[in-house]
């Protein structure tokens, strides 16, 4: 193949490439900002994540003794942090919890973006690259605007990388083993990518990795022992000791490489090539070591107990990253004449369209409806029709919305009951118990109508409640959360006043 054909190829290349890229790019931009305002939750842990910034806008304590009216969700800190400083320019509510993570997502679309142009010298395989990723929204369960902390760790991480790929050893890499404490400080699961990262480093640069190492160590070390002496020992018990007792379900080993990460064999084979091509150069091993951690970051984080499909986002983002690498040498295969360099070219470039085709998605429905928000409101006229106090286990920020305080999430509870912690178990469960005995709630909201006999997750409801109303919205196919677990308030149950003890 002459120069000349070459050159039509590669200009053929980047428009099929960058075309389905830019879509993707565009509508993930569209969905997120149409779902930011969305005032119910679009995943259900979303609202109790609301409820831990607004304790922290009031003042108190996130990681605290598990009780009924709060117990934190076993994450790090930094999400709530820069979420309760952006309400208080937007007031609180989902909105700045969303913000914060469409945030981040940019920011790693960026990122991704940034590192393929450096690396290639080319603007085309780095925006299918970020294109990829945007593509690979529906693969994480549509995760990238939740009010949740995934985009922010990934984020601070890809900046951490940035910073040791392309700056000098000495103070650089000290910043970017800051940034990797910040990324712990968003997730822990940032420890699984930064471990075989900082291994590379240690065997390329030697002492010089030092200030890399030294940085985030110290700074791990450091604000772990400060937030929790200044917490009297939750902080550690929350986001070390209780993630630690998760148990790990084998099924989901095979799993995860089977079935969840499935569709992104094309990019999975774009990272082979790059890695076969590119030899021993400089920067491959690095990427591979960051693309080793971010597998297992997913892997093991899917393993766990109530691992959801959120997690694989770092290994979708570490594909689409070396995809784009891949793609750079696309101009150096199409531009060496014969059969075996142009078949090469042009099947990265049909390796990444299959990619684009598998990953394709209605954006429509992932957006809520104008039914969704009636629904909303009439579980709102309901709710704030009831006098006392109601306990919503599954959407405790209704309570507020209603102009009632709200009370612990369902599954921080069940982070605490099926632990290795039985004192603070019991205790939790003891006064929940309690609560229902004596008519502390004037009702509760359920996503299920319960059989007159029925023991429920929350006690034996049915011996102290009563079934008021239900469903709670006229039209009964609304209120579904985009992602995550299928709960929604059906179900509104009263305090029945003879069966005071």
């Amino acid at each position: 193949m002459n120069e000349r054909s070459s050159g039509r190829l590669l200009r053929v290349l980047d428009v099929l490439l960058v075309a389905p890229a830019a879509a993707y790019l565009l509508v993930l931009l569209y969905v997120m900002f149409r779902r930011a305002g969305y005032p119910f939750d679009l995943e259900w842990m979303e609202g109790g994540m609301v409820e831990s910034v607004r304790r922290l806008l009031a003042g108190k304590p996130l990681y605290v003794a598990p009780t009924l009216d709060f117990v934190p969700f076993i994450y790090t800190p930094l999400f709530y942090w820069l979420s309760a400083a952006l309400s208080l320019i937007t007031g609180p509510g989902y909105l700045p919890l969303r913000l914060v993570a469409i945030a981040a997502t940019l920011a790693c679309l960026a990122l991704i973006l940034a590192i393929v142009r450096r690396e290639t010298g080319r603007l085309v395989p780095a925006v299918v690259a970020s294109g990829l990723f945007a593509a690979a929204y529906p693969l994480s369960g549509c995760w990238y605007d939740i009010a949740r902390c995934d985009t922010l760790f990934l984020a601070l991480l890809l900046a951490a990388f940035w910073l040791v790929r392309f700056r000098p050893p000495g103070p650089y890499h000290a910043l970017a083993g800051l940034l990797l404490v910040l990324s712990f400080l968003a997730k822990q699961a940032a420890l699984f990518i930064a471990l075989p990262l900082a291994g590379y480093l240690v065997f390329r640069l030697r002492w010089r990795a030092l200030w890399f190492v030294a940085s985030a160590v110290a700074g791990l070390v450091v604000s772990t022992l400060a937030l929790d002496l200044a917490t009297h020992g939750w902080y550690r018990f929350y986001v070390l000791t209780l993630p630690g007792e998760h148990a790990l379900l084998f099924k989901h080993y095979t799993y995860f490489w089977a079935t969840d990460i499935q569709l992104l064999i094309p990019a999975s084979v774009l990272a082979v090539v790059y890695f076969r091509s590119a030899g021993r150069s400089r920067p491959m091993p690095m990427y591979l070591a960051l693309l080793i951690g971010m597998l297992a970051s997913a892997w093991l984080s899917r393993a766990h107990e109530g691992g959801y499909v959120n997690v694989i986002m770092p290994a979708a983002a570490g594909l689409a990253l070396v995809a784009g690498l891949a793609l750079g040498t696309v101009p150096d295969a199409a531009a060496k004449p014969g059969p075996l360099r142009t078949g090469l070219a042009l099947g990265l470039g049909a390796a990444a369209l299959v990619q684009f085709g598998l990953l394709f998605y209605r954006p429509d429905r992932e957006i809520p409806t104008t039914a969704d928000v009636k629904a909303h409101a009439q579980v709102l006229s309901a709710l704030a029709a009831v006098p006392g106090d109601i306990y919503c286990p599954n959407h405790p920020y209704l309570a507020v919305q209603a102009g009632k305080p709200s009370f612990v999430h369902m599954q921080a509870v069940s982070d605490v009951t099926r632990s290795k912690q039985q004192k603070e178990a019991r205790q939790l469960l003891a006064e929940r118990d309690s609560a229902l005995r004596s008519g502390r709630f004037r009702a509760l909201v359920l996503g299920t109508v319960l059989p007159p006999d029925a023991k429920h997750a929350i006690g034996a409801v049915t011996d102290f409640y009563r079934l008021e109303r239900a469903p709670l919205f006229s039209d009964t196919s609304a209120l579904h959360p985009k992602t995550g677990m299928d709960a929604r308030p059906l179900a509104l149950y009263v305090w029945r006043a003879d069966s005071a003890p």
